[in-house]
């Protein structure tokens, strides 16, 4: 599994990192705050509601 995120990872800019800190975007995180968890988080979400098919609705939050 790390090396798909790796896979992934390379297709991002070099500072992808530096520029979500820059960004705002890991603003009001409260346990991990980092970018990497965030992405994959985010990236979850999108695979799990294809997960139970099509036509399954995603739960919004």
């Amino acid at each position: 599994m790390d090396e798909d995120w790796d896979l992934l990872v390379s297709f991002f800019p070099p500072e992808w990192e530096a520029l979500a800190l820059e960004s705002g975007a890991l603003k009001g995180l409260r346990k991990d705050k980092s970018a990497e968890t965030l992405l994959r988080v985010l990236l979850l979400h999108p695979g799990c509601c294809h997960w139970y098919g099509p036509g399954s609705r995603c739960r919004t939050w």
